[in-house]
């Protein structure tokens, strides 16, 4: 066993075990179970509480391993509806897509403070959905929608200060601040996870997995 840290596989054993999660909590505990199933000398903490820049908050899951600390934020965006998968139900509310994407990079710009700061070695930053738009690049002028800059689609370059559209109304800015500064350039990646429901609307998960240790340059 491993005493360091492979997320892709511990993402791929857990598709197996997991195709489909209730709710972000629940795939959050899934997926520490199976990084501690998988790598038995790896700490593992969940809701860890950190200090950043004066204000105290939670990393969704902490990991000690032979490399040092590291940070892991979770993202889970579903399709409004129901999945029954091996006789469980899945019932999903659906997600407020312009407010969710803003919130993965404002978690991607909080992790690289946590790293330059010292309190982490390095981070990941993991988007999981079922939901094409995600990564599907949309056929019509994308770049005047009011969360252009905050894009996931698939071959996405992204860094520097994301805003916004000034058009954008105070209700929907106010869920989200914005600007987003990054530190570094983060290419959007979307990978297989499960297909529990072949041919369905919402049947196919994919997930993003942005390593900001790698983007920053960190060791």
């Amino acid at each position: 066993m491993s005493a360091r840290l492979d997320l892709p596989a511990a993402l791929a054993a857990l598709a197996e075990q997991r195709p489909v999660f209730h709710s972000e909590a629940d795939f959050q505990f899934a997926l520490a179970w199976v990084i501690r199933e998988h790598h038995p000398r790896i700490e593992v903490r969940l809701e860890r509480p950190v200090t950043l820049d004066g204000r105290r908050g939670h990393v969704d899951i902490w990991v000690r391993d032979a490399d040092g600390e590291k940070a892991i934020e979770l993202k889970y965006w579903v399709r409004e509806g129901e999945l029954t998968v091996a006789g469980e139900s899945f019932q999903h509310r659906g997600w407020a897509g312009d407010i969710e994407r803003c919130g993965l990079w404002k978690d991607v710009a909080r992790i690289e403070r946590l790293i330059g700061s010292g309190l982490a070695g390095r981070g990941f930053v993991i988007g999981l959905a079922n939901l094409v738009g995600c990564w599907v690049e949309p056929r019509r002028e994308w770049e005047r929608t009011n969360d252009a800059a905050f894009r996931l689609h698939e071959g996405r370059r992204v860094g520097g200060t994301l805003d916004w559209a000034e058009k954008t109304a105070a209700s929907t800015r106010s869920l989200c601040s914005a600007p987003v500064t990054l530190r570094g350039s983060y290419l959007t990646r979307w990978r297989e996870f499960s297909m529990p429901e072949p041919g369905l609307a919402g049947g196919e998960f994919r997930y993003l997995l942005l390593d900001v240790g790698a983007a920053l340059g960190a060791s």
